[in-house]
């Protein structure tokens, strides 16, 4: 009998979550910097769609604020 290990998958979504996520709270993205949806994700080669649900996950969180057809604001 072979023993499965533990494997996890992480959607694209996660992955970009978690890394906008580690930049605001390590202190490389400073408070009121703004996140360009088309610039992050021509930078992780991910799709818009993709960013803008992490980024929007985030502002639940209090993390960023959304700013109307200017991208998402750092909160701090």
């Amino acid at each position: 009998m072979e023993l499965v290990q533990d494997v996890r998958v992480t959607s694209l979504r996660e992955q970009v979550l978690q890394h906008v996520r580690s930049q605001i709270m390590s202190g490389r993205v400073p408070a009121g910097a703004v996140y360009s949806v088309p610039s992050l994700a021509a930078d992780l080669k991910v799709s818009t769609t993709t960013v803008r649900e992490a980024l929007l996950i985030l502002c639940g969180n209090g993390l960023l604020k959304a700013m109307p057809n200017r991208g998402f604001r750092v909160e701090g």
